[in-house]
């Protein structure tokens, strides 16, 4: 069967800039095994406490290959049964597993949305961030942006359908732009940018899973600058944990981040005020 490839125009609102998260604000991150490296306890934790003198709380709900709708079903392989518990959470992180099973139907995240909205923050309404996470790879340059270009429509889609539906004083679903800043690596290496000819194969392990401290240290920094609103730039060189990166391609990552946030309006963030 073939699926139709939506596009959307809706004015959703993602043109408006969001209240940076509050240190004191609980967090949940529900994925794949895509998303552990998020969760990582020496590296956005870390980061923020560096920057913000806090370190803030973070659960996670991961289970191998799972796409957003087992999550409502089945309990977790690793951490807290997030559908069941989101009264504890002000903030929910949810992004789908490789094949995007549970976005190709965009009201399944805002079946999330919708409860979330309900039962967040003691029943005050959360916040969901949506994590397009990182690309699946491939060294055909046709092959891997077509894979992005679909995968970015597919999750711009299922975020509009949410904030087209958001109830009156509830906060808009907004997107962390993982796949246009693997988009911005691959270009920059293709380009001669990148800090080595082969940047973008090294950082994977396979064709969606990547060495565990530098996607570690990549999603703990565009996760604190989309969340806490901090400059990326301004962050640090490592991790608690050591990412891999020398200082040279820690500042090159550090930079795409910034260029790529200041560029992606559907994130939110007000980045006035950056280098």
């Amino acid at each position: 069967m073939t699926r139709a490839i939506l596009t959307s125009t809706a004015a959703s609102g993602h043109q408006n800039v969001r209240v940076p998260t509050p240190t004191s604000g609980a967090s949940i991150g529900v994925g794949c095994s895509g998303s552990d490296p998020i969760w990582n306890k020496g590296g956005i934790q870390w980061l923020v406490q560096q920057k913000l003198g806090v370190s803030p709380l973070f659960d996670k709900c991961t289970t191998p290959g799972a796409p957003i709708t087992v999550h409502m079903t089945n309990p977790p392989s690793f951490g807290v049964y997030a559908w069941q518990n989101m009264a504890t959470y002000e903030y929910l992180h949810i992004g789908d597993n490789p094949n995007l099973d549970g976005i190709h139907d965009p009201s399944k995240l805002h079946q999330w949305a919708q409860k979330f909205w309900a039962e967040g923050h003691a029943g005050a309404g959360g916040e969901t961030l949506l994590w397009t996470l990182q690309p699946v790879y491939n060294a055909n340059a046709t092959t891997f942006l077509a894979w992005i270009a679909n995968a970015e429509n597919e999750y711009n889609i299922a975020q509009d359908y949410c904030n087209v539906r958001v109830p009156a004083g509830k906060r808009l679903v907004r997107q962390i732009p993982g796949l246009q800043l693997f988009r911005r690596f691959f270009q920059d290496q293709q380009a001669g940018l990148a800090p080595t000819a082969t940047w973008l194969a090294d950082l994977y392990t396979d064709t969606f899973h990547m060495v565990q401290g530098k996607i570690s240290y990549i999603a703990s920094v565009i996760g604190a600058a989309c969340m806490y609103g901090i400059d990326p730039r301004t962050m640090p060189n490592d991790m608690q944990t050591a990412s891999g990166f020398t200082v040279p391609e820690a500042q090159y990552v550090k930079a795409c981040i910034s260029d790529t946030i200041k560029a992606f309006q559907r994130a939110g963030v007000n980045t006035a005020a950056w280098t």
